[in-house]
């Protein structure tokens, strides 16, 4: 049995996959600090000259070449992250003058990202979604900031909302009634991730209302609906 009182359907996850830790604005934000940590320790690596006699020609050209690619990903990032807080367009074109970089495209595709790994845990660990990741990944990068301050970056990360959660749940849903028929794995498992989020969703909302009778009815459809994928 459930937390809910309700019998679980064949295939749930445990409690553990669950990743509604951090927002996406989080997510987006953790990546941000990553990839900025890169950048700084291969700059720090660009500084001493004690190496330059073992290095090869055009070593020094390759190494900034690289630093600026991760330089134009971490704005990347940056944008993207601003976009998850609510940032508008025009603002943020306001800010940057490189209109040649395709930023919408980037962001759609790590929504898409995001979304994915959300509805596929055995995945989600490419989007630092799960727990072990996310712990491991935040303590290296409280550490690394070599602040005194308790939890520089991992203390400041806003969690993903019942609301966020919900649209979440109804991108998946629209997606899947768009998209042609399709009897693949992928999009089998993409839909059996669906109903596991949305039975994710209205377990917690019945725990925290349980005379909510439109959750209860919405969670017992959501196991319905999984069962039958799985049979």
């Amino acid at each position: 049995m459930t937390d809910t009182g309700h019998p679980p359907a064949r295939g749930e996850r445990p409690s553990h996959f669950r990743s509604a830790a951090y927002s996406q604005a989080a997510l987006a934000r953790i990546t941000l600090s990553h990839i900025a940590r890169d950048i700084a320790d291969a700059a720090r690596r660009l500084v001493p000259t004690t190496e330059d006699h073992y290095a090869s020609d055009g070593d020094h050209i390759r190494a900034a070449a690289d630093l600026l690619a991760q330089a134009r990903q971490l704005l990347e990032y940056a944008v993207t992250y601003e976009r998850a807080k609510g940032l508008d367009w025009d603002r943020i074109a306001a800010k940057i003058d490189d209109t040649g970089q395709d930023y919408a495209k980037a962001e759609r595709d790590w929504r898409m990202h995001i979304l994915g790994a959300w509805l596929n845990p055995e995945y989600a660990e490419r989007a630092y979604i799960t727990p072990d990741r996310l712990a491991q990944g935040l303590a290296d990068l409280d550490q690394w900031t070599g602040s005194d301050e308790p939890a520089p970056v991992s203390g400041n990360l806003p969690p993903m909302t019942t609301a966020e959660r919900a649209e979440l749940i109804a991108q998946a849903r629209a997606l899947i009634e768009q998209a042609p028929p399709d009897d693949s794995p992928d999009a089998r498992m993409f839909e059996i991730g669906l109903w596991r989020r949305t039975i994710e969703l209205h377990e917690d909302l019945v725990a925290g209302s349980p005379d909510d009778t439109a959750a209860r009815d919405a969670l017992t459809e959501a196991r319905a609906r999984l069962r039958t994928l799985l049979t």
